[in-house]
């Protein structure tokens, strides 16, 4: 009986006091796992010859507004990405905030061995204003 009083939990959880993660997973992360890992995958690889990776290249760690700019319209036509040759389709994700492009591209540029700056939401807010003029 004392055992089952210890695994209670498991019959009747508790969301927010059994949650492992909470606090534990950064927003720009979440955003990258849902919008961004299909493709360019979990560890920032890519897939060779069809979705560059996002480690140690100028399109991550360079002009932020390029890199905003590629989140906002998408990109389409051949680049190339430390020195390989890529030719697709990067949709838009216009839909998102200006502190989820924020987070997700702090988040790109500062882990996949990437040692750049934080992009600031009102960074994005001014490219997304250059846009739409």
């Amino acid at each position: 009986m004392d055992e089952q009083k210890l695994v209670a939990n498991i019959r009747n959880p508790q969301p927010e006091e059994d949650n492992q993660d909470k606090g534990q997973l950064p927003e720009g992360k979440k955003v990258y796992n849902t919008y961004c890992s299909p493709c360019h995958q979990r560890d920032g690889n890519g897939a060779t010859g069809r979705i560059p990776g996002l480690r140690q290249t100028d399109w991550v760690t360079g002009n932020k507004d390029k890199l905003i700019n590629i989140v906002l319209q998408g990109l389409e036509g051949e680049i190339e990405v430390n020195g390989e040759p890529y030719d697709n389709i990067m949709p838009a994700h216009q839909f998102l905030t200006n502190e989820q492009i924020s987070e997700v591209l702090t988040f790109i540029r500062q882990n996949f061995e990437n040692n750049a700056s934080a992009v600031s939401k009102e960074e994005v807010a001014n490219v997304r204003a250059k846009i739409s003029k």
